[in-house]
């Protein structure tokens, strides 16, 4: 499973800024609904180029 890093910044305001490192695809957006929910009103949300890349998955089948 790819592994991924978030970055916090607090603000004197005590405003909160995030930006996520190593996720591709919405999984970024998928990870981070959680924290902005938790944190309150989210003033503004710019997306990378990662978000726009295809998620890395992985599937194994097997046989039966």
């Amino acid at each position: 499973m790819a592994k991924g890093t978030i970055s916090f910044i607090i603000d004197t305001d005590g405003s909160v800024t995030f930006e996520t490192h190593g996720m591709k695809g919405k999984k970024c957006t998928e990870i981070t609904k959680q924290l902005e929910e938790a944190i309150g009103i989210v003033e503004k949300k710019t997306l990378k180029s990662d978000y726009y890349q295809k998620d890395d998955v992985h599937i194994r089948m097997g046989h039966k």
